[in-house]
Order: C-alpha cells, then structure tokens, then sequence
C-alpha cells in the first residue's frame, strides 16, 4: 500500500497536495494576503474531512458565505482589504492546521485497523508522505523564509512524534531531512547563514 491508500488520505489528502502547490505556484514569496476565491478553495478542501455530505454542503455554504461577507466589506472599505483578507486567512490557517491534525489522527487509527494487511515498510510510506505534506504546509506559513532544511525536518519530527507516529519514523530528525529534501524551497537549502526574523 502506498500513502494514498488510507481511507482518509484518499479523501483529502491530493487534495491538500495538489491545493497547496498551486497557491505556492501563485503566491512565490509574495508577503500578500491570498485572494477571497483562493480562501473559499481552501475552505472546501477542509470541509472534505466531513463525511455526512449533508453537514458537509452546510459547513462548505457557512465558509462561502462568510468571506462572501468579508469580501463585501473589503471592497466598499479598500483602505481596509489588506487587514480583512490578512485576518480571514489566519482564520483559515488555523482551521486547516486542525484539519491536518484531525486528518493525522484518523491516518493513525486507519494504519493500527490496517496493520495486518500490510507491512512495516508500507505502514512507513504513508507516515513519509504526511510528513512531506506536514513539511509543506510550514514552510507555506515561513512568509520570512527563515526555516533551513535541519530546522524543518526537527519541527516535523516533534510533530509526528506528538501525532503517536514514533514507531514509523527514522532514527533522527536529520534522517527525516531526507524524507522532505524533495519539498524544500530554495532558501531552505541556501549556503551561508540563516536569516534573522524582522524586527517588530
């Protein structure tokens, strides 16, 4: 079985890949805000955790509403849309970090129930791809591009750890680093010295 074999992979998991890479194809290392149709994506790849459709189609109308609303308000007040757009999408930041960590949990639940039908190696693989996604979705949040490869791959590490997914990870955070080469930015890789965060 590869990553994408867990019930709940298939259901989001592409769907998180193939989302956030467009953003980050759009967005680069712009510092601006996404626009409101790219929230409403994000919204709907979220309420796909949801497996009553019914709740689902309801959840995914509240988010279209509200930054519908929000979206609204921004464009009758420009001198505002900057702020409301930067506040919407740290909403949405947060409740997709929620949907990442629920998602964990039910991948978690799904490789124990599976366990006898598969081996240590392939238990492995979905592990390594949630932490190439995990990997990913951090250094989408690095707006400063200041996390290095060996930084990234130990916040991973304590974050799977913290997940209950120990027993499938490497040795060391540095062999996880291979595991998420493939996801770094070029500034994760860059020679010389890391760069300081902004000051306030």
């Amino acid at each position: 079985m590869k990553g994408s074999g867990t019930p709940t992979y298939k259901a989001i998991g592409k769907a998180i890949l193939n989302l956030h890479d467009e953003i980050a194809m759009e967005v680069g290392g712009s510092a601006d805000p996404l626009g409101f149709p790219r929230m409403k994506d994000i919204a709907e790849t979220i309420c796909l955790l949801v497996e009553d459709e019914e709740l689902r189609v309801t959840a995914l109308g509240g988010f279209i509403e509200g930054i519908a609303k929000l979206e609204e308000v921004a464009d009758e007040n420009p001198e505002c849309r900057r702020g409301i757009a930067i506040g919407a999408q740290t909403l949405l930041n947060s409740m997709w970090d929620v949907a990442m960590y629920v998602a964990s949990h039910r991948m978690e639940s799904e490789l124990k129930r599976m366990a006898p039908l598969f081996s240590q190696n392939e238990k492995k693989d979905v592990v390594m791809n949630f932490a190439k996604e995990t990997a990913r979705k951090f250094w989408a949040h690095d707006t400063h591009q200041l996390l290095r490869s060996s930084t990234m791959a130990d916040l991973v590490y304590r974050y799977l750890v913290e997940m209950g997914l120990t027993d499938y990870l490497p040795g060391s955070h540095e062999r996880l680093k291979e595991w998420i080469k493939s996801e770094a930015p070029g500034y994760a890789t860059a020679g010389g010295r890391p760069r300081k965060p902004p000051k306030a």
